[in-house]
């Protein structure tokens, strides 16, 4: 596919196309060039340099202006973004969004209004193991800017490397930094990424700060070629590890950034519903998941649900042997392959194998539309603008009564919440199958004739449970405790 990268010229964005390019076709970088410095939604600092990167990575600049005020930079937005497809022919937007509900779901709703795919390849991404990858994949990153205490001004203009990463980790608990900087606690400049032909090397920069509140900016750079071998200087003074030691030494030391190991023998089965024509949908949808089945202690495996079904259809029932609960993931909004799927009966035979060993099983999204086609449901299209949903939504949870004394469904699953925020992120409608109940509904009008908008569903009998909305943002909860209604010893 043809993609147009939402470029600031920070790491996220560079990191993104550097993904983006491994497998598409990188034709564009977007930059939007805020006035407002405070903008919720774009990048600040030095992103008059994203013509240096674009010349640097080969790879066409569309750059527009804003004002930065709210409403008037979507629209400034959506042009720039028109334009990319107007004059590169894209058929896809990819974003460096880690955690902003904000700015993903107003780039989502956007890319929906022009028909284009959106792809968010480090949506709740586990960040440590993504800094990793980022000093070891060779990005030189510079601290652009620095907007939280400890972080000083010994950090501006300096790189990221292990040792600013070890530092990071000791205060990040303590003072509440993301170790991305996702919260606005840094800001960075790329200088270097394994997609840059040249890179750039700064000649002339100030650093200011107050009260923690600092900025690097870059007043003069250019282009130079590359050593044949990239080599990484750990020990070198101008590190941002070297700024943030003192800092570290006081802070906290204890957790475990890499996450709990398992606990449990048998397995969860994860199972990719994302088409195999859009290789950046697994990030988004299927990794977020797996970290919460990883962090929770849970042995886990990954199949692309095609083959699932081959596997059985051959007679490899043993397969499903160690499996104690299953997760049917969702997809990209414009991901239509697994819907089209479902209308063929021999698809799908796992879950209906599943339901009869009585394996729970949780469907996201995509993956609740899934079960509910399987056992007799139905799913329609939506065709109006009121059918897109995107952003947060209000949910109310229904008191179920649970039967012989157990606990109620929507209790076990919601912890006894009234409500909650949910993410939507889909345009389809489910009509719940008759074996299936409601668990949560939309706590909103949504125009459907005083029709309470189904969130969330369970089986009447078995532990299967699916929710229109994705769990992995803000409400990982919900399946930690789905994964307690498994029997995974």
């Amino acid at each position: 596919m043809r993609l147009g990268v939402l470029f600031s010229g920070g790491k996220d964005s560079a990191y993104a196309c550097n993904l983006a390019g491994m497998r598409d076709d990188v034709v564009c970088l977007i930059t939007i060039a805020s006035r407002n410095k405070e903008s919720y939604m774009f990048h600040t600092p030095n992103v008059n340099l994203a013509r240096l990167q674009s010349e640097a990575c080969g790879i066409p600049l569309v750059e527009y202006e804003t004002a930065g005020e709210k409403e008037s930079e979507l629209a400034d937005l959506k042009a720039a973004i028109a334009e990319a497809k107007r004059t590169h022919n894209i058929g896809g937007v990819v974003s460096g969004a880690i955690m902003s509900v904000y700015q993903a779901a107003r780039v989502q709703r956007i890319c929906a209004e022009l028909d284009l795919f959106c792809f968010n390849p480090l949506w709740y991404t586990d960040q440590r193991e993504y800094m990793n990858k980022i000093i070891a994949e060779g990005f030189e990153i510079l601290i652009s800017g620095v907007f939280a205490y400890p972080l000083d001004e010994k950090l501006l203009g300096a790189r990221v490397d292990e040792r600013f990463m070890t530092a990071l980790d000791k205060i990040a608990a303590k003072y509440r930094i993301t170790l991305t900087g996702e919260g606005g606690e840094f800001e960075t400049f790329t200088a270097d990424a394994p997609f840059f032909k040249r890179r750039i090397a700064v000649d002339r920069a100030t650093a200011s700060c107050r009260n923690n509140n600092g900025l690097y900016t870059i007043l003069e750079a250019h282009l130079e070629d590359k050593p044949p071998i990239a080599k990484s200087d750990a020990a070198a003074d101008n590190t941002a590890g070297n700024a943030v030691a003192n800092a570290a030494d006081n802070a906290d030391a204890d957790g475990d950034s890499a996450g709990a190991a398992s606990e449990h023998t048998a397995a969860v089965l994860i199972c990719n519903l994302c088409s195999r024509k859009y290789p950046l949908s697994f990030a988004e949808y299927v990794n977020p998941v797996e970290n919460i089945v990883k962090a929770a202690g849970y042995r886990y495996k990954t199949l692309h649900y095609s083959e699932i079904d081959a596997e059985i259809n051959a007679g490899c029932e043993k397969d499903l042997r160690d499996i104690a609960a299953i997760i049917l993931c969702g997809t990209a909004l414009r991901d239509n392959e697994v819907t089209e799927e479902i209308a063929d009966a021999g698809k799908f035979r796992f879950i209906r194998e599943a339901a009869d060993k009585n394996i729970p099983i949780l469907g996201i999204c995509a993956g609740f539309q899934v079960l509910a086609r399987v056992f007799g449901g139905a799913v329609t299209n939506g065709i109006k603008e009121r059918d897109l949903r995107i952003g947060m939504t209000k949910a109310k949870v229904i008191k179920t009564t649970g039967t012989s004394g157990e606990s109620a469904a929507s209790a076990t699953i919601f912890e006894n919440r009234d409500s909650f925020e949910a993410y939507e992120l889909h345009k389809n409608a489910v009509t719940l199958p008759d074996c299936f109940e409601a668990l949560a509904v939309a706590d909103v009008d949504d125009g459907n004739g005083g029709n309470a908008r189904i969130l969330a569903a369970k089986h009447r009998d078995k532990e299967i449970y699916g929710v229109v909305f994705h769990p992995e943002v803000r409400n990982e909860y919900v399946v930690r405790n789905f994964l307690k209604t498994a029997n995974l010893s």
